[in-house]
């Protein structure tokens, strides 16, 4: 599953369109419906530090190899944020940092969306950017989220802490459109 997260990653093999944004700008988009902003802050990432510990306590109390990839992890964990908006053109989504730009979902390419619940570990493996065969899933935690299937391509995922709101904002974009 590792492969295939990283093939991910370095292509983009969803299907979904990148959009151009510069990773750290707020983009100029004036017709924004629902805006969610995301970021693993729970436990999971005090334990996720603390299991990169060890290699202080392997190499030594004093190893500033250890200390780096704590930091380096830990640094890393603190910085991931899902970004989800409903525009009105289609649904643009952001991982950072492994999305330096906005993923677009058009209108055009989505078949159905729902509101539902899921366990991401039993599902997926775990939080973060998932690929299964037939789906790929955006989420930091949480329970719940909003699928879109889309003709011809994988199914997306997105969890959000407020799916009634971000589905209503979907609802309310396609019945404009």
């Amino acid at each position: 599953m590792l492969c295939a997260d990283l093939r991910l990653l370095f292509s983009d093999q969803t299907g979904i369109t990148a959009m151009s944004p510069w990773p750290l700008s707020v983009p100029m988009v004036q017709n924004i419906s629902f805006q969610e902003f995301q970021t693993f802050s729970d436990a999971r990432v005090l334990v996720a530090i603390g299991i990169t510990a060890v290699p202080l306590l392997l190499l030594g109390p004093f190893s500033v190899v250890g200390w780096l990839i704590s930091g380096l992890v830990a640094l890393l964990l603190l910085s991931v944020q899902l970004r989800t908006e409903v525009r009105a053109d289609g649904i643009c989504l952001r991982y950072w940092p492994l999305h330096r730009t906005f993923r677009h979902i058009p209108w055009s390419d989505i078949e159905r969306c729902e509101a539902v619940e899921y366990d991401s570990l039993q599902r997926f493996g775990g939080w973060g950017l998932r690929v299964r065969p037939g789906e790929v899933a955006y989420n930091v935690g949480g329970r719940r989220g909003v699928r879109i299937r889309r003709s011809g391509q994988r199914s997306v995922l997105i969890g959000s802490e407020s799916p009634d709101e971000f589905l209503a904002a979907v609802e309310e974009q396609v019945a404009a459109e």
